[in-house]
């Protein structure tokens, strides 16, 4: 009987399986948004939405925002900097 030489590893396992449709990834816990239409997980919040008629702010992805704008504007400021220096 023929045995093989290596183990195979989860993603050639998975290659196999999903190549001729035997495999069917199932999500029951993924909604449809009311509002935006969006697939999310239910009591996550994903973007700034509306909940019981309130807007709801997502403030992780809020602040990540201001912050890279912030460092974008230091930046901007010692480009500035640097070019009154050098003329």
């Amino acid at each position: 009987m023929a045995v093989p030489k290596k183990k195979k590893s989860s993603s050639r396992s998975g290659m196999r399986r999903g190549s001729n449709g035997t495999f069917k990834a199932d999500f029951t816990n993924v909604i449809v948004d009311s509002e935006s239409g969006e697939f999310k997980l239910p009591h996550h919040v994903i973007n700034d939405t509306y909940k019981n008629g309130k807007l709801q702010i997502n403030l992780r992805k809020r602040a990540k925002q201001q912050q890279s704008a912030k460092e974008e504007s230091e930046k901007a400021e010692e480009n500035e900097t640097l070019k009154t220096q050098s003329e």
